[in-house]
């Protein structure tokens, strides 16, 4: 049986959203993180955003650090997003099938802007296990 190190693995898993209505891959990485933080020898954190909807990355959660279970989730604000994307969501308001499917893709806004995510991911990596 192999040994457990002397002191906790650190984990950190990163996710672009963390609630309940986060997609596929928000979904596997709640599962790895719930499952490993259940195990002796490990100590796992989640870094997040505060946003829920991928068409408009607004920023639905409050920034700071909760429980959610066994976990620590600390969550960052987004950047405004862009005005194409907010043009588009104010206009999909009243078709909630295609919002949901080009929420899906995320073809307005590819990339998820939190400098403070970032930053905190590049401090925060050193503390980590990341071997």
């Amino acid at each position: 049986m192999a040994r457990l190190p002397a002191h906790p693995r650190r984990l950190l898993f990163v996710a672009p959203r963390w609630a309940s209505v986060a997609g596929g891959s928000e979904a596997l990485i709640r599962a790895f993180a719930e499952q490993l933080s259940q195990r002796d020898g490990f100590a796992v954190e989640v870094a997040t955003t505060t946003a829920t909807n991928t068409l408009t990355w607004a920023n639905d959660y409050p920034t700071g650090m909760s429980r959610d279970q066994s976990l620590s989730v600390h969550r960052f604000p987004v950047r405004a997003p862009t005005r194409m994307a907010r043009q588009l969501d104010r206009h999909l308001s009243d078709y909630p099938g295609i919002r949901r499917r080009l929420s899906r893709l995320d073809c307005t806004n590819p990339t998820v802007r939190s400098p403070a995510l970032a930053d905190f991911v590049h401090k925060a990596g050193r503390l980590r296990d990341s071997r």
